[in-house]
């Protein structure tokens, strides 16, 4: 997705898209952008951190942001979204990231409309 796609979506359902970030000192260095499915679920969406900032894991304080969010608002599900790669394979290192900051495998369910 294009910055510029992210910016028009962002502005498009600004109550359903929320972003979180990680900086040093002014430099955005990670971020998440998810969406708020309804009072009780938060769903990841996307995100991105700067290669240079690999060893620090941004991501792990971008995910540590985000569950905080998630207690003060009282939202129960906060979905990690499914752990493939950008052609949809299954990415391992992914799903280990997953579940070592606390999410737990479910399965995904897919709901198909055929005519």
């Amino acid at each position: 997705m294009q910055p510029a796609q992210l910016q028009n979506l962002l502005a498009q359902f600004p109550n359903h898209f929320l972003v979180f970030g990680a900086y040093n000192q002014e430099k955005l260095i990670a971020l998440a952008v998810m969406v708020r499915v309804n009072m009780d679920t938060l769903s990841y969406y996307t995100s991105a951190f700067l290669p240079e900032y690999r060893s620090f894991s941004p991501m792990v304080l971008v995910m540590d942001h985000i569950y905080g969010f998630c207690r003060q608002n009282h939202i129960s599900m906060l979905d990690l979204g499914t752990s493939l790669d950008h052609e949809g394979n299954y990415k391992p290192s992914l799903a280990r990231f997953k579940e070592n900051i606390g999410g737990e495998v479910c399965p995904k369910i897919t709901y198909e409309l055929t005519f």
